[in-house]
């Protein structure tokens, strides 16, 4: 997938997240922003990708971190990171499970290449499909999942579905992140 596609649906699930979360103006934006930003940082890997060069020094180091050079998809990638990652905000420091939501987002659609997804460090990897970045079935599936996304957000809702308790970053959190406030 390329990152538009992954941007676009980074920002559908931020917004379904907010939905869910009813989430007030502040908190929305936070999980919204976050979640798009999360939806591109996987590719910081990868020096080439369009993340990668406006974070070019963080790239290139987590690229030859990585190992291999250019090691694409490698732990960053992985579910472990993704979800573990989310935990961790979850338990510590909840402003940050949009970053995390949004990473899943982009973990998700990056499944459905024909590389897949590692599950972990040395662990098989997760393939749903096996279509390539550059076909128009890759806009196509990207489409439909973000339609998905926000009609499922959307028909939860309806249905008095609340992850507030979940999900919300309170509002004075986010205000204690805020330099201007003090």
């Amino acid at each position: 997938m390329n990152g538009n596609l992954h941007f676009m649906f980074g920002c559908a699930v931020g917004i379904s997240a907010s939905v869910l979360a009813n989430a007030d103006a502040t908190t929305s934006t936070l999980l919204i922003s976050t979640a798009m930003i999360g939806s591109i940082f996987p590719d910081i890997d990868n020096p080439t990708s369009h993340f990668g060069q406006l974070t070019k020094p963080i790239s290139s180091f987590v690229s030859a971190f990585s190992g291999k050079g250019s090691n694409h998809r490698g732990i960053i990638h992985s579910l472990l990171f993704g979800v573990g990652g989310l935990l961790l905000s979850y338990f510590f420091f909840k402003p940050l499970i949009g970053l995390f939501i949004g990473i899943l987002s982009h973990l998700l659609l990056d499944s459905f290449n024909p590389s897949g997804i590692p599950l972990g460090i040395g662990f098989k990897r997760l393939h749903l499909g096996k279509i390539p970045c550059d076909s128009k079935y890759c806009t196509l599936v990207t489409v439909v999942m973000l339609i998905l996304v926000l009609s499922i957000g959307f028909f939860l809702k309806q249905r008095g579905v609340d992850l507030s308790m979940y999900i919300n970053t309170s509002t004075e959190t986010v205000k204690q992140m805020n330099p201007l406030q003090h």
